[in-house]
Parts: structure tokens; C-alpha cells; sequence
């Protein structure tokens, strides 16, 4: 294979400056034997023959201790963690951010369970602005590990199931005394009248059982002496109270 003079000189030119290593290694086998032919320093042709270390960029000598790791080369004494520059080198490593790093210092990058302070090494459950272990995210009244599922908050920021938060905190049914809680993946609705509160269902004519709207309408309620009356019975109970 012939190599023409002006591809040596290219690549003359680029072996010369010590910080274009990098470069002289993607240079041509072909171009490394013309320079063996063109009497070129041994100093020189070590330089593009030898890895590189990534961590000091310097040649690394071929007698030289070496660790291949992050699929890289680098000295064995330049193999540290870049935080507190222990030694690596048959030691248990971590990469963050393509950083080599020792265990502990590794740890001390995680985030902590607001609950336990503990290290949160797997999965992590987020909730109320902080991170949690997923058996730590529990409800405060039965215990239960809540995980990923919706759960509510008390005026004090504790958190409960939802199952629990309702029947803690949920209003109680003025007409058959039960808490106003979602059933069956359904919404609940709360009606206040009088200052009570009534199921969507409950809210009928105290006398006729007629279901009340909740719109004032011919249909709403007509309201007597602190009881639910639809219209009709409302001028019924007017009349007899007043004979």
C-alpha cells in the first residue's frame, strides 16, 4: 500500500502536539508504519501506540498497572473516587454523572426517606414534596402501606388511607346517620340544608319521601320548623298546624 507524502506530513503534524494523543490514536495503522519507516522519535510513536488514561489524559506505559472500567482506561493509582479520592482499584464502585465513586460517597448522593432518614437505595414512593421507602408511606391510622394508590391528609399533614381519612373526617347523613363517603369508584355528593348534611339519596320530603332538588324549583325543598318538606306537604303541615 502506497501512502503519499502529504498524507505523512498530516500526520507528522498531528503526533506533534502532546494534546492531540487522542487524535494520533484514530490515526491509520498505515500512517504508523510510515513513521517507524520515516525514523520518527521512539518517544513519539509510544505516545500513539499507548492508551490513554481518562482520568490524567497521560499515556499509559504498557508494563503499567491498569483498570478498565466505565469502558475506559486509566492508571490503577487514577482510579479514585472524585469525591473523597479513595483508591478503587479492587474495590466496589459506583458511576454518577460518568463519575467513578466509592460506596459511601455514592450513599451520601441519594436521597433520604423522609420518614426513616434512611438511604432510599430501589424504588422510591414521592408524596408531600419528599421521598419515601415504599413500606415507610404508610397510613397513620391503620398502618397499611399505601404505595402508589391516592391517600389524604389531615389538618396536620398526616397521612391516611382514603378508606380511613373518610371515616375519620367524612360528614355523617343527618337522615340515616352514615358517613358520605365514595362507594364503588363513584363520586359522593354532600347536600347541606339547615345546617345538616344529607346523601344525594337521603335528601327527600320528610313526610311523603319524595327525593327533594336541590334546585329552587317547584321541586326543592320547603323547609318547616327545622324539617324537609317537598312543597305539597309543606302547605299540608302549614294548614294543620294552624287549625
Amino acid at each position: 500500500m502506497q501512502i503519499s507524502e502529504d498524507t505523512y506530513e498530516k500526520c507528522r503534524a498531528a503526533l506533534a502536539p502532546i494534546f492531540l494523543i487522542s487524535v494520533l490514536q484514530n490515526l491509520s495503522a498505515a500512517c504508523t508504519k510510515l513513521a517507524i519507516a520515516k525514523g520518527f522519535p521512539s518517544s513519539v510513536l509510544w505516545f500513539f501506540l499507548s492508551d490513554i488514561c481518562a482520568f490524567c489524559h497521560k499515556a499509559i506505559l504498557p508494563q503499567a498497572p491498569t483498570v478498565e472500567a466505565m469502558n475506559k482506561q486509566y492508571h490503577a493509582d487514577c482510579f479514585t473516587c472524585r469525591t473523597c479520592h479513595c483508591q478503587l482499584v479492587g474495590q466496589r464502585y459506583y458511576q454518577k454523572e460518568g463519575r467513578p465513586m466509592c460506596g459511601a460517597c455514592y450513599q451520601n448522593t441519594l436521597e433520604k426517606c423522609a420518614k426513616c432518614q434512611a438511604v432510599i437505595l430501589e424504588h422510591i414512593v414521592r408524596a408531600i414534596g419528599n421521598g419515601y421507602h415504599p413500606e415507610c408511606f404508610t397510613c397513620t391510622v391503620c398502618h397499611r402501606t399505601i404505595g402508589d394508590e391516592s391517600f389524604a391528609l389531615d389538618d396536620h399533614n398526616k397521612v391516611h388511607c382514603v378508606d380511613d381519612f373518610y371515616r375519620k373526617y367524612a360528614s355523617v347523613c343527618s337522615a340515616c346517620e352514615k358517613p358520605i363517603i365514595p362507594k364503588e369508584g363513584r363520586d359522593a355528593y354532600k347536600i347541606e340544608c339547615l345546617g345538616r348534611n344529607f346523601h344525594e339519596n337521603c335528601y327527600r320530603c320528610e313526610s311523603c319521601r319524595i327525593p327533594l332538588s336541590t334546585e329552587p324549583t317547584e321541586n326543592g325543598c320547603y323547609p318547616l320548623n327545622s324539617h324537609l318538606f317537598c312543597k305539597a306537604c309543606h302547605i299540608r303541615q302549614k294548614t294543620e298546624s294552624s287549625c
